[in-house]
């Protein structure tokens, strides 16, 4: 599972044990809590279909002042 690959190695001692894995790829962010909670309730209050293809996983840095990609690793379709 990439969830278990990406919590070895350098990472591991960031695995949280005590909440379960939801897995999810965030699409977007705000700096109000309330905003994003409003929009995902209009969202999944219907019936949506996003259609596409991941290429790159983006591993980003994010502190109070910006957000920098760290690392992006190129995803392979499967045989």
């Amino acid at each position: 599972m990439l969830h278990d690959q990406l919590y070895s190695g350098l990472l591991a001692a960031e695995l949280r044990q005590d909440i379960p894995y939801l897995p999810h790829i965030t699409i977007g962010d705000h700096a109000e809590p309330r905003m994003l909670a409003a929009l995902d309730a209009t969202i999944n209050a219907r019936p949506i279909a996003i259609a596409g293809r991941i290429t790159h996983l983006d591993v980003l840095a994010i502190d109070a002042h910006r957000i920098a990609t760290y690392a992006r690793i190129p995803l392979q379709a499967a045989p």
